[in-house]
């Protein structure tokens, strides 16, 4: 995450990955966050760099950069996982994709290989794109399908549209191919248009 004065990045010290960031110009490093015993986090920075929006496991929590005060936003259901978070563009919402948890029926380790992403992706599993208030964590299911969705992206100039990804397999000369299927552009003012179109920006 590029700040004004500096970036924030996960990094993994002390067995465990945590929230840093560090001031372009001294160099110096400051940790944001403190969980112990943890192997996987993702976040990202509203616009205005006022908090940052952190997944830890099934939670979203809501970072404050003035004070360090955390607060969860929102958990996703029993039986589902949550993908990336991205800020919208005004500020007022993030997005994430919540999908359903399958690893009890397949073995998965998508982050080592790809082991089971072909049995994920012909399984379909129930994804949802979720919208949540950055202030108050109202949230609201703007689209669903049984497809893995992944990669959110809210556009950095308009707050009403993102982009995501169905993943998909798809056969090659007999073969199966594993990748992403087509990106789509998604209205947030309209959450029933969809379109196909190019993932990432506006």
């Amino acid at each position: 995450m590029i700040r004004s004065r500096g970036c924030s990045s996960c990094l993994d010290r002390g067995n465990s990955t945590n929230l840093y960031s560090m001031h372009v110009e001294s160099g110096v490093m400051t940790q944001l966050t403190d969980y112990i015993g943890n192997d996987q986090l993702d976040a990202c920075l509203l616009p205005d760099e006022s908090a940052a929006f952190v997944k830890l496991g099934r939670k979203l929590i809501r970072l404050d950069l003035a004070n360090y005060d955390e607060r969860v936003m929102y958990e996703a259901p029993q039986g589902y996982h949550l993908g990336n978070v991205s800020a919208c563009a005004d500020g007022l919402h993030v997005c994430t994709c919540v999908q359903e948890d399958l690893s009890h029926r397949i073995r998965l380790d998508l982050g080592n290989g790809y082991v089971g992403h072909q049995e994920l992706m012909e399984a379909a599993p129930h994804s949802m794109i979720v919208r949540i208030d950055a202030e108050s964590g109202k949230a609201e299911t703007i689209y669903e399908a049984s497809r893995f969705i992944t990669h959110i992206n809210a556009s950095p100039k308009e707050p009403w549209l993102l982009t995501f990804c169905h993943e998909v397999t798809l056969a090659f000369g007999g073969s199966p191919y594993l990748g992403a299927g087509p990106a789509y552009r998604r209205s947030l003012e309209n959450p029933g248009t969809v379109r196909a179109g190019r993932e990432g920006g506006t």
